[in-house]
């Protein structure tokens, strides 16, 4: 009884926690709340603009537009912003020409609907598409449908636009940096733990100790995810003023991000070869297991650090060193032959090329 009136207050508390976040800490919460402010400023400036200023009679699609202007990125919004006007004169035309050659108002409002709709089909329009039918709709059962009023609604719609871009651009233009950096600090957490659980499989003694094909899965969801937050990033900066004025360092998220995926594909590669071989052969001599736990160990230090933007070019290539030198080390074993026996020799092959590989491609930032 306890536990299920501890959950209901949980969920009922769930707003004023969700607020508290976003007053206390950066975050998604934060941002959210900050583009919510933002669309409600907007729609009242462009209400007050609409009904008090320019005194239109039913300024309705002044506010509508600018609520939706507002959107993630500066750029999304001017581009929000052409989709909707073209939109809007669609809608207009479309009703103007439905009450001009249609004489039944019911037909009218079916036709002009449905060609709205259609049309909004057209991938140009974006999210943008599905409001032609309805703002035909709207111009229809608001008998505002004369030329003049016509021409109104357009003029309220380019009013809610400029309003919606200038509010985005203006009050705290949104960049979605700490995004990206977060998203990238996940996959490389998530590649330097896998490393680090292959340096364990290596010194035990327990053959089915690592299962290297449910890390690669589940990294594939971390790698799309970070691809989303860097495009978003990238595009957060065009035309954004804070980044015109340096507000906003550059960052290289593009880079790191494609050296970690390629990265990737060689530790699934090495967690494979380590899996098989252990399960055929089982564990390698102890000072072959040392070499490579020290190995993967440096590897998911050097993975930590190239992704790292606080980090050096002069810290990278300290990791970058000492995971040469670790596989060096194993390297070193493979040539005494006389202290490991043939097969290891051969297992052992089979990991330092992709070791090799991913310092290479995670070496690459410092050069």
């Amino acid at each position: 009884m306890t536990s299920r009136w501890a959950r209901r207050a949980t969920v009922f508390l769930a707003p004023a926690t969700w607020l508290q976040r976003a007053a206390t800490q950066r975050g998604m919460e934060r941002a959210a709340l900050i583009q919510a402010i933002k669309a409600s400023v907007a729609a009242l400036i462009a209400w007050v603009l609409a009904a008090e200023v320019f005194d239109f009679s039913q300024p309705f699609l002044a506010p509508w537009s600018a609520v939706f202007i507002v959107a993630a990125t500066v750029y999304r919004s001017v581009r929000s912003a052409a989709q909707q006007l073209a939109a809007s004169f669609i809608a207009v035309i479309l009703a103007s020409a439905a009450t001009e050659f249609i004489p039944w108002d019911l037909a009218a409002l079916f036709i002009a609907v449905l060609l709205g709709l259609l049309v909004g089909q057209w991938r140009y329009f974006g999210d943008s598409g599905t409001w032609i039918g309805i703002t035909a709709l709207l111009i229809l059962t608001s008998a505002s449908v004369e030329e003049s009023a016509l021409i109104d609604r357009l003029i309220e719609t380019a009013i809610g636009a400029a309003i919606g871009i200038a509010v985005n651009a203006t009050i705290a233009p949104p960049v979605h940096q700490l995004d990206a950096a977060d998203a990238i600090r996940r996959v490389a957490d998530d590649l330097a733990d896998v490393l680090d659980h292959m340096g364990t499989a290596a010194l035990s003694d327990d053959r089915q100790s690592f299962d290297s094909g449910m890390r690669a899965r589940a990294a594939v969801v971390l790698v799309r995810d970070a691809e989303r937050a860097v495009a978003l990033d990238r595009e957060s900066r065009r035309l954004n003023p804070r980044v015109r004025a340096g507000g906003i360092g550059s960052s290289d998220w593009d880079a790191k991000l494609s050296a970690l995926r390629h990265a990737w594909s060689h530790v699934e590669e090495l967690g494979k070869t380590l899996q098989a071989t252990r399960q055929e052969s089982g564990p390698f001599e102890k000072q072959t297991r040392r070499c490579l736990a020290e190995m993967f160990g440096h590897l998911a230090e050097l993975v930590l650090k190239s992704s790292d933007d606080a980090a050096s070019q002069t810290d990278v290539e300290q990791a970058a060193d000492a995971a040469r030198q670790s596989l060096h080390a194993v390297e070193h074993i493979l040539e005494a032959t006389d202290s490991v026996t043939i097969s290891s020799v051969a297992r052992l092959v089979t990991i330092t090329a992709p070791a090799r590989h991913v310092i290479r491609e995670l070496s690459s930032r410092s050069a």
